[in-house]
């Protein structure tokens, strides 16, 4: 989804939670890269909103939660954007990350937190996967998501900006999702 679009919070979901994140984008192929070799495949770096649905993620509450991928894989569940900064233009790969609901910083934290560096990810999923230019590897968040702190979930009208230092500001809409009522109608044929 796009900068400045609108996230719709599913039916019958009442822990839709934030989680602001870098985007690394990939430009270049690569399998089994090393640590020191997974640069090469980095064409630059964006914002991404890992919107995630506690409910379906976090139903046992263990460690990474039962449904991993029900808790993420929500329609309009991954806004990015607003552009692509050139890892050329980067400088040091060091970013600030700070996520606000309705002007309320909620997230704040960056790159030194990280629990794996940016090599270190390129690194183990291309021991999987071979990365393919247009590919997108999510960092992972800071501290401050709902689930682990508030337990302030997003809501109808919440505003999210997620602030990514020298590349900007991506913007979200919440909504929630209205239920529809079909009506069929049937054919006699005498």
């Amino acid at each position: 989804m796009p900068h400045k679009g609108i996230a719709y919070i599913p039916k019958n979901v009442s822990k839709f939670d934030y989680e602001g994140e870098i985007a690394i984008v990939i430009g270049g192929k690569g399998k089994y890269l090393s640590k020191a070799d997974a640069k090469s495949v980095i064409f630059g770096f964006s914002i991404v909103n890992d919107l995630s649905i506690r409910d379906y993620q976090m139903v046992e509450y263990p460690r990474y939660g039962k449904n991993w991928v029900l808790g993420k894989s929500e329609d309009y569940g991954l806004p990015y954007g607003p552009f692509i900064l050139p890892i050329e233009d980067a400088g040091e790969l060091y970013f600030e990350i700070k996520t606000y609901v309705n002007n309320e910083l909620r997230q704040d934290g960056n790159t030194n937190d990280m629990i794996f560096s940016m090599d270190e990810l390129i690194s183990e999923i291309s021991k999987i996967t071979m990365l393919r230019p247009g590919d997108i590897i999510t960092t992972g968040t800071p501290a401050g998501v709902a689930v682990h702190n508030s337990k302030v979930f997003l809501k109808d009208g919440d505003k999210v900006r997620v602030n990514v230092s020298k590349i900007g500001t991506l913007e979200t809409l919440i909504k929630m999702k209205k239920a529809y009522s079909f009506v069929y109608f049937y054919l006699v044929i005498a």
